[in-house]
């Protein structure tokens, strides 16, 4: 086996012995301090590896323990929960202080019976309190319901994430609310909370 090593431009094929010489070792000589074990001593040294042994074992045991993995596969997973909902009546400049001081990207919004019916974005507030929007410019002190989306793609607890990031690309939303069979918002998954998932608990179960 070779290895190839260029230098100025040229190609060098130089065994694999001349770039890893292999190490000589010395012969070792007895120590002047060197004795004969006694019989209470070769006990206490049995005694002692036995406790070594133990403690390592338990060692490895509590690691192997503490490193096991399970695949992420579900939305119940990954999502952030609970999540943070505001209700139709409250107002857009409200409703922009939540999204500024947390540092939060979407809201879901419920009504008076805990249930969604909404969601609204930073971007939907800054557009609408903007001249630049398509829409004409609203009153802050209107509610969140006047801006919110009312048509919500939702999932559940149980959805593949595989199928979660379908739905964001291929419906180019940034955020989905996870709800019960009773419509309440149980948490939400943003493209981050997947990208996340990814970096930090990498491998998924993200095939098709």
């Amino acid at each position: 086996m070779t290895f190839i090593v260029f230098d100025q431009g040229l190609r060098i094929h130089t065994p694999w012995y001349d770039i890893f010489p292999p190490k000589n070792i010395n012969a070792l000589s007895p120590s002047a301090s060197i004795r004969s074990l006694a019989a209470d001593d070769n006990n206490k040294e049995s005694g002692a590896l036995s406790s070594n042994k133990s403690a390592v074992k338990q060692f490895l045991e509590n690691e192997s323990q503490a490193q096991i993995r399970h695949p992420l596969t579900l939305a119940a997973q990954i999502m952030s929960a609970p999540a943070v909902c505001i209700e139709d009546s409250l107002s857009i400049q409200e409703a922009w202080h939540i999204c500024s001081s947390q540092n939060f990207r979407h809201l879901a919004v419920i009504n008076k019976l805990q249930e969604l019916v909404g969601i609204v974005s930073d971007r939907d507030i800054l557009l609408a309190s903007s001249s630049l929007g398509h829409q004409k410019r609203v009153n802050l002190a209107q509610p969140v319901s006047a801006i919110m989306r009312e048509r919500v793609l939702s999932a559940q607890e149980s959805t593949p994430i595989r199928q979660l990031a379908r739905a964001i690309c291929n419906h180019r939303i940034g955020a989905l609310p996870i709800v019960s069979a009773k419509n309440q918002v149980l948490g939400i998954v943003t493209r981050s909370d997947i990208l996340g998932a990814i970096v930090n608990e990498a491998p998924l179960e993200l095939w098709a």
